[in-house]
């Protein structure tokens, strides 16, 4: 729970910023939110839950503009024009086109929790963090996460297997 102790050590060495901490309305972790955002009650977490809630709300609004008699005509059209223009070459492109939307999804969500670790980074040091700060951060994390050892390996314990005979039957 490393995430919780790092919380707790920013709650305690920055007490103002107790106001702006949240529980998801979904999963229930807790989180930093933006102070203008501070008295609100109904927030889920930026690490899923926010999303997840908004294609689920679109996908409401959709089921229930299908199943009126203008979305049924509508719905009907659309099929009929997809499966008349569906060739081989068409499928191909689709999945390519899957593929590309999938990288872009990506992409977003890894932007949206830049912005959320900007935010909290700019309240808790009290001025205007960059994009360009918190990557250069991050970066720099990592880079330090790269050079340490495996504790395993300092040990010198790896796995060995058993012999022929040994174990259970």
């Amino acid at each position: 729970m490393s995430y919780y102790r790092e919380l707790r050590e920013v709650l305690r060495v920055h007490p103002r910023l107790r106001r702006c901490l949240k529980r998801c309305g979904h999963c229930g972790i807790y989180f930093l939110t933006h102070p203008c955002n501070a008295a609100r009650e109904d927030l889920r977490c930026p690490f899923g839950c926010r999303g997840r809630g908004r294609k689920r709300s679109s996908n409401q609004r959709s089921v229930e503009y299908y199943r009126t008699d203008e979305g049924k005509t509508k719905k009907r059209e659309l099929n009929a024009k997809r499966s008349r223009r569906m060739s081989e070459k068409k499928k191909k492109d689709q999945a390519q086109r899957d593929a590309e939307r999938l990288a872009r999804i990506k992409a977003r969500a890894e932007e949206k929790i830049l912005d959320h670790i900007r935010m909290v980074t700019s309240q808790i040091e009290g001025r205007p963090v960059s994009r360009e700060e918190i990557e250069a951060m991050l970066a720099e994390k990592m880079a330090e996460k790269m050079r340490q050892h495996s504790l395993n390996a300092a040990k010198g314990i790896g796995y060995i297997a058993p012999e022929e005979g040994e174990g259970p039957p």
